[in-house]
């Protein structure tokens, strides 16, 4: 398997590919190293579906959430030192349909581009 394949998961505060913001996302590496683990306030601030996450305000606090702009910026940064400007693969257990939607809807209503090394 090739180095460049990172898995992802998000954890948000809806269904709505147009009004879900990210509360927790992971990246690991494939011999499961964290490449990242990071809460962020969503982009409107709703703090929403607890019951199925377990992400409440003060889980957000504990855990020194940062804003989804920030988030953007990390989740580049943290990719671009691992693996430089070399392709790299994200997959999700459910990408197409949901999880790779929310995180080019929450980049772009962040003013960030997603690199064009990126493939989903």
């Amino acid at each position: 398997m090739s180095d460049n394949y990172i898995f992802y998961d998000i954890e948000t505060n809806g269904l709505d590919y147009d009004t879900t913001g990210i509360m927790q996302i992971t990246l690991l590496d494939v011999n499961g190293n964290i490449i990242l683990n990071q809460y962020t306030y969503p982009f409107d601030n709703r703090i929403d579906c607890t019951a199925i996450h377990g992400i409440d305000e003060q889980k957000l606090i504990d855990n020194k959430a940062i804003s989804t702009v920030d988030l953007c910026t990390l989740m580049k940064q943290s990719i671009r030192n691992k693996y430089g400007r070399k392709d790299i693969y994200l997959i999700a257990y459910n990408n197409f349909g949901y999880d790779q939607i929310i995180l080019e809807n929450n980049f772009k209503i962040c003013g960030i581009q997603i690199p064009d090394t990126w493939y989903f």
